[in-house]
């Protein structure tokens, strides 16, 4: 199928990620909270996931265990919505790296989804140029971004990207986001 749900970068629109991904969750619907808050301090001091929240889990990729098949990050849901690896290059030990250039992570058809969580542990080096760190699009959708020195979670409402923007992160950093939305409201945590 099509290239619908792609991780670091919406293929058609070249927005690559000079950065390393970390670990990466979808969910279907909108996470409280507390259960943001549960995954974040699971994950602030090893950036892998055990006892995570697994309700609703669409997708789910964790760096320590990305899956023994090269060219394929093993989705760890239990969905087997396993990405297939376009360039970016295993860190050895935690994340995938990729060159701002021609990587990402490719899946097939995912569905927009109205209420959604999309969570990430990840390092931006460049934060001048337009990249898509989780990108749910197809003429709309939902993406988390970052370019013009902010990270920039969007969502398509109503005909028009409305979006969050957040000027506070430092290249380089490891930073947890998630972003939520649902029917009335859209939502970022960082950190």
């Amino acid at each position: 199928g099509a290239n619908h749900n792609i991780i670091d970068g919406v293929e058609k629109y070249q927005n690559l990620l000079d950065g390393t991904i970390y670990d990466i969750k979808l969910y279907n619907r909108a996470l409280t909270e507390s259960e943001i808050k549960q995954n974040y301090n699971l994950d602030k001091d090893k950036y892998s996931s055990d006892n995570y929240v697994e309700d609703d889990l669409v997708i789910h990729l964790d760096g320590t265990n990305k899956g023994d098949t090269e060219g394929i990050w093993q989705d760890l849901s239990g969905n087997n919505n396993h990405g297939t690896i376009k360039g970016a290059t295993y860190n050895g030990v935690n994340g995938f790296e990729f060159d701002g250039t021609d990587d990402y992570v490719a899946f097939d058809d995912q569905h927009f989804y109205e209420n959604v969580t999309m969570e990430a542990v990840v390092s931006i080096e460049d934060l001048s140029k337009t990249s898509s760190i989780i990108a749910v699009a197809e003429d709309g959708g939902y993406v988390i971004l970052s370019g013009s020195n902010v990270l920039l979670p969007e969502v398509y409402v109503d005909r028009t990207w409305a979006n969050l923007p957040y000027d506070k992160y430092t290249p380089g950093d490891l930073v947890h986001i998630a972003y939520t939305i649902d029917s009335s409201y859209h939502k970022l945590y960082i950190d």
